[in-house]
């Protein structure tokens, strides 16, 4: 498989701006898809998220499947092939679970890993 060019790119990929840990991951995108653009949810007109979304070529995917078409955009094979992986169809029911899992606890993964934790402000140093 080819490595995507710009005219294959194009999505948007929009997260949760109130969560670390899907900052975090939208830092990562960004790096590893530089034809994704990437936006947080208010910058997509949102008022909240519930799961990330992927829009590309007018279709639009959420949570677990959003995920494995966005790692198909990524550069490098590995990165792809994961992406191909994770859309098969017994896997995609394991990681939609992981995702369900994942972005249910994701304030509480944001504290635990020293990120922003979601929709609440970060402490101040001398708290």
């Amino acid at each position: 498989m080819n490595s995507p060019s710009a005219n294959d790119v194009g999505g948007v990929l929009v997260y949760d701006g109130d969560c670390g840990l899907c900052e975090r991951t939208a830092d990562f995108a960004r790096r590893r898809a530089p034809g994704v653009t990437v936006r947080d949810h208010r910058t997509h007109g949102l008022d909240s998220i519930d799961a990330v979304l992927y829009v590309r070529g007018g279709r639009t995917l959420s949570g677990a499947p959003a995920v494995a078409r966005l790692l198909g955009d990524f550069t490098g094979a590995g990165w792809r092939a994961l992406g191909t992986v994770l859309g098969l169809p017994v896997v995609r029911i394991v990681s939609a679970g992981a995702y369900w899992v994942i972005a249910r606890n994701r304030r509480r993964l944001s504290r635990v890993l020293g990120l922003r934790a979601c929709g609440l402000p970060q402490a101040s140093p001398d708290l």
